[in-house]
């Protein structure tokens, strides 16, 4: 395999001398066949800008492209020759997250202690851990074959191996893993922000990218994963990806700032498809709004009530985060929490990409990890069958099948049907001649949804007209959820054929849905217009007027009353 990088990893054994110990953090976990493997790539994003590091020659407020640093763990050969790595030598990678600079003692003890007074943490447990091995060899040549690939995103303004434990395991047993620094659009300050989320989606796929192209990965067996703002980024590039094949979050800030991910055009739930793992600790157990929403995912929740946030990732650990003083039986839960953690995620990806489990002996392997219940909890929803399976699997059928189904599903785990994907399976009832089960379905989805717009439309039409005119308009806007824009398209649409009078029922709905609209009222004038009603026409010229338009749509009526009063002329 061969990787392009610019930086060979520097090691200053002349100031961090000492003999090899063990961490704080050494969590009771299999590894698997291969050896992991540790490479850094230093490339450049030339499709975007960023600010100079200070720490670089020219000017320091000079603009230059993105630099990335992408770390890649990955199955290597055994091989003795090479160095293993230590903490230190990750922590060491900070040095160049804002682009290749040249490491002396003096940058590194500068690094050390900028990062202490920042972040509060103690120096002699930072430097306590600098000497403990990990497991992946610096550089390993890299095994044979193609792994399927992780594409990890870090904690807010975390770094890329924030999880290097995890990795290394995960590399163990036959996987690649790719992390870049949580970084901002255009300084290593990360914004809690939607520009700071779409920046870390978009250097998660650049990564991914850049790891395809060495030629090692399965391309048809992706994964993304994320632990806390990292569960917000890879929750977008799931979304505009189809190729990633599953999805991980620990601590996802998908929850917790949920109305960023909401604001954002992502948030169509039928997109969502892939199995996902949802690792939490106790400050994210409870307010679980993507989770609750998802219909079309084998969703998994793994509830770890004795952990704490940074419990989640090992340099938090390492460094002392979350640990109450020096309290043992903490450091103990930590060490168990991680370890379950990591089979929880291993069990997660082996079911998905090695054994093509089926939904419910995932779940059952993932209850089976541990036996604790009061250190870990597990549960699970299957995904609900499209609407257009729905369809083929209960058309055939009478009505009462698919309302006894949508019954079941409406009281079950799995979680309702959106309202918008209801409207979908009424156009395809009503597409297919199934008038009857149709306007069924459509009481049903009444009954069901007591906020939908459509009680509104009840208010001027049957239930009936309702269920014509949705499937009309949903065959012409691809939805239907009765806006001005859906209903104005439909009448042109109609009223411009071979029957004009056909589109003037969308017109009218649209002006009593609407009566102050002066577009609506105007929409409907052309209407009127269309099939030689002109005094009908007038009136609703006038009545935009009335009802001050823009000046476009003021000069549109006036031209329209002038011809009009021609015609009456003549």
């Amino acid at each position: 395999m061969t990787f392009k990088y610019s930086v060979t990893i520097a090691i200053f054994m002349f100031f961090f001398l000492g003999m090899s110990q063990k961490s704080v953090l050494h969590p009771n976990l299999s590894y698997g066949d291969h050896q992991p493997g540790f490479k850094v790539i230093l490339t450049t994003d030339y499709s975007r800008s960023f600010s100079a590091s200070k720490n670089l020659e020219n000017n320091n407020k000079q603009k230059q492209f993105r630099p990335m640093q992408i770390c890649v763990w990955y199955p290597a050969l055994k091989d003795k020759s090479k160095g293993q790595m230590t903490f230190k030598d990750y922590f060491l990678l900070k040095t160049s997250e804002t682009g290749e600079i040249v490491v002396t003692k003096k940058v590194v003890d500068q690094m050390i202690t900028d990062f202490v007074n920042s972040d509060g943490i103690d120096r002699a447990r930072l430097e306590a851990e600098f000497d403990a091995e990990m497991k992946a060899l610096k550089e390993g040549v890299s095994a044979p074959g193609e792994f399927p690939v992780i594409v990890y995103g870090p904690s807010w303004w975390s770094n890329a191996f924030e999880n290097a434990t995890m990795f290394e395991f995960l590399a163990s047993h036959g996987y690649i893993v790719v992390s870049t620094p949580s970084m901002g659009p255009v300084s290593r300050e990360m914004p809690l922000t939607r520009d700071g989320i779409e920046c870390q989606a978009r250097d998660m796929e650049f990564s991914l990218g850049k790891i395809i192209e060495t030629g090692l990965s399965n391309t048809s067996q992706i994964a993304t994963m994320g632990f806390s703002l990292g569960g917000l980024s890879n929750v977008i590039s799931a979304a505009r990806n189809k190729n990633i094949k599953a999805w991980i979050g620990l601590d996802p800030s998908i929850h917790e700032a949920y109305e960023l991910f909401e604001a954002s055009p992502y948030t169509q739930y039928e997109k969502f498809t892939i199995p996902m793992l949802f690792v939490n600790s106790v400050g994210y157990m409870n307010e679980l709004p993507f989770y609750d929403r998802l219909f079309y995912s084998d969703a998994y929740l793994v509830n770890l009530p004795k952990l704490k946030h940074t419990d989640m990732a090992s340099f938090f650990i390492k460094l002392g985060m979350g640990l109450d003083g020096s309290d043992d039986s903490r450091l103990k839960t930590q060490n168990l929490g991680y370890e379950l953690i990591c089979q929880y995620i291993l069990t997660f990806l082996d079911g998905v990409f090695k054994e093509d489990l089926k939904p419910e002996l995932l779940s059952s392997r993932l209850q089976s990890i541990s036996s604790d219940k009061n250190f870990a909890g597990v549960k699970s929803k299957m995904s609900l069958p499209k609407t257009d399976e729905l369809f083929e699997a209960y058309s055939s059928e009478r009505s009462d099948d698919i309302l006894v189904f949508l019954n079941k599903t409406n009281s079950g785990g799995s979680g309702q049907y959106p309202e918008g994907e209801m409207h979908h399976l009424i156009h395809l009832y009503a597409e297919s001649g199934f008038s009857k089960e149709s306007v069924e379905i459509m009481k049903w989805l009444l009954d069901n949804f007591p906020q939908s717009n459509y009680h509104r439309v009840t208010e001027f039409i049957s239930v009936q007209e309702l269920t014509k005119m949705m499937h009309k308009v949903f065959s012409l806007n691809n939805e239907c959820n009765f806006t001005y824009d859906e209903l104005n398209h439909a009448g042109h649409i109609l009223s411009m054929g071979k029957n004009p009078e056909a589109g003037i029922p969308y017109f009218e709905l649209n002006m009593k849905l609407r009566p102050d609209n002066y577009k609506a009222a105007f929409n409907m004038g052309v209407g009127y217009f269309r099939v030689s009603e002109f005094e009908r026409a007038s009136e609703y010229f006038e009545k935009c007027l009335v009802l001050e338009p823009d000046k476009r749509y003021q000069d549109l009526a006036n031209n329209f009353l002038r011809d009009l009063e021609a015609v009456s002329k003549n």
